[in-house]
C-alpha cells in the first residue's frame, strides 16, 4: 500500500493515478470515502468544509481500521488522502484509539 498525503491542490491525485498506471495498483481517493460517510452520518460532523485538522482527528479511526484491513488483505492499493495527519492516524496504530 501506498499513502499519497498533502494539502489540497498540491498533485496528489495527479501523481497517484500516474503510480497506479506505473505499478499497476488500484487507486482510492479518501476524499469520496470521507464525503460519503459525511452525507450518510452527518451526526459524525465530517465535512469538506472543517479545517483538515479538524476532519483528521474524525476521520482517523475509520482510515486506520480501513489501512489494516487493506494491509491484511495485502491489496496493492494507493490511498490519495488530506484530510488525515501522521499524528492522528498514529494513535490508532497500535490499537489505542486514545
Amino acid at each position: 500500500m501506498i499513502i499519497i498525503a498533502g494539502v489540497p491542490k498540491s498533485g496528489k491525485s495527479t501523481v497517484s493515478k500516474q503510480l497506479q498506471k506505473r505499478l499497476n495498483m488500484s487507486y482510492l481517493p479518501c476524499d469520496s470515502l470521507i464525503s460519503t460517510l459525511g452525507k450518510l452520518h452527518p451526526q459524525l460532523g465530517i465535512t469538506h468544509f472543517e479545517k483538515a485538522s479538524v476532519v483528521s482527528k474524525k476521520v482517523a479511526p475509520f482510515l486506520a481500521e480501513l489501512i489494516k484491513h487493506i494491509e491484511y488483505e495485502k491489496e496493492a492499493i494507493i490511498l490519495d488522502v488530506y484530510q488525515l495527519f501522521p499524528h492522528d492516524l498514529g494513535r490508532y496504530e497500535h490499537g489505542s484509539g486514545k
